[in-house]
């Protein structure tokens, strides 16, 4: 009766054990053996396979939160490895590392975005500048012109006036 007991909850356990790992393979990652009782081998077994899910879940909790945050454009959130042992705290150090770079190359695209408005500004007001120096030397090429003109009509009545005083010198 005893035995019989003990082989009943034993495929009991191995059958909760079953299926919390079925569950797991589905990416369902938050169920858990419960109700361990002894320090059998499948105690063991179940503590082990508990811990295992725990650092599986928390490792991509981890990754999801940090590529959430990444996506929004946050990149002040590093991962946290605390608690995590080897792989699993390795990969998130890496992941820091990858985001880190993401980072960088946001601010590199941000500030040749920039750098590329001020350059557009620049010449937009370049061009607005260079057509009013345009419009400033035709308008001084008119000026000239005329200038030209009122020096060629004083000639004229310089000439004129002196001729004039010339005759008038004569005559005296």
């Amino acid at each position: 009766g005893f035995y019989l007991y003990l082989n009943s909850r034993s495929k009991q356990r191995y059958q909760e054990l079953s299926k919390v790992l079925n569950q797991a393979a589905q990416g369902e990652l938050h169920h858990r053996v419960t109700h361990i009782k002894g320090y059998g081998a499948t105690s063991s077994v179940a503590w082990a396979i508990n811990e295992l899910l725990d650092f599986v879940e928390t490792y991509f909790k981890e990754v999801k939160l940090c590529f959430q945050r990444v996506n929004k454009q946050d990149f002040s959130r590093e991962a946290k490895t605390t608690g995590l042992p080897g792989d699993f705290s390795e990969s998130l150090k890496s992941i820091n590392i990858a985001i880190q770079a993401i980072k960088e190359n946001a601010a590199f695209t941000e500030k040749n975005g920039l750098t590329s408005q001020i350059h557009d500004l620049n010449l937009q007001y370049l061009r607005r500048d260079l057509q009013q120096s345009e419009s400033d030397v035709q308008s001084i090429q008119l000026d000239i012109a005329d200038v030209d003109l009122i020096a060629k009509e004083n000639n004229v009545v310089a000439q004129e006036s002196s001729q004039s005083i010339k005759k008038m010198s004569d005559n005296l």
